[in-house]
């Protein structure tokens, strides 16, 4: 199992996963919840669901993770994707096509 460490709301939390190939897979990642503070409902995160299943059946496009969730777009590394969201008390999405070196920096907490 994997120790990814997730800022906010989740500390540190055991994760599987799998390496395909040269590329790895992280299951079950919970990356979004609601939040009274921010205005985020349910309804807000049922519509994410929808909108990645529409997007992945008619678009064949999967959303693109990328490190440095707070840095400016031109300096974020994209490090693969995020595959078979589902909502339950958060979106949890599993991370696909994560390289070998964006995968050991992840498990170091990075």
């Amino acid at each position: 199992m994997l120790v990814l460490i997730v800022k906010g709301v989740w500390e540190m939390i055991k994760y599987k996963w799998a390496k395909i190939g040269n590329l790895y897979t992280i299951f079950n990642v919970p990356i979004f919840g609601e939040s009274v503070l921010r205005g985020v409902t349910k309804d807000n995160l049922e519509a994410i669901v929808k909108t990645y299943q529409t997007d992945k059946v008619l678009k064949s496009y999967l959303p693109r993770i990328f490190l440095g969730h707070n840095i400016s777009n031109e300096d974020r590394r994209g490090i693969g994707f995020l595959d078979g969201l589902y909502l339950d008390k958060y979106i949890y999405a599993n991370f696909i096509d994560i390289p070998e070196d964006a995968f050991q920096e992840l498990y170091k907490g990075g």
